[in-house]
């Protein structure tokens, strides 16, 4: 089993990787790499959050490194989630223009 720590720390390495090769790739790879971003963002939120809600009730203690990660990863949810909402629109929008 790996240990929750190492999990948090893959996260942030894979979501440092696909930032840096958004901010360097054309169009489609930025866009993808900004909503894969997202996906890892969104899924460490809820972890973390999840996580959270055991230390007080399950593990009787608290970690100001885990809380300090719970809102460190909300906040980059939070932070490319308008990005993510343009491309998704930007490819409904050319989902829709390629049906007709």
């Amino acid at each position: 089993m790996v240990p929750v720590g190492v999990l948090g720390a893959l996260g942030y390495v894979a979501m440092s990787v696909l930032w840096f090769a958004g901010t360097r790739a054309p169009g489609r790879t930025a866009r993808a790499a900004r909503i894969c971003i997202w996906c890892f963002a969104l899924g460490g939120a809820v972890f973390s959050g999840y996580l959270t809600f055991l230390e007080p009730f399950v593990i009787g203690a608290s970690c100001a490194w885990c809380l300090a990660s719970a809102v460190i990863v909300t906040l980059m949810l939070l932070a490319v989630t308008p990005a993510v909402r343009l491309d998704l629109e930007a490819l409904r929008t050319r989902g829709v223009e390629a049906a007709h």
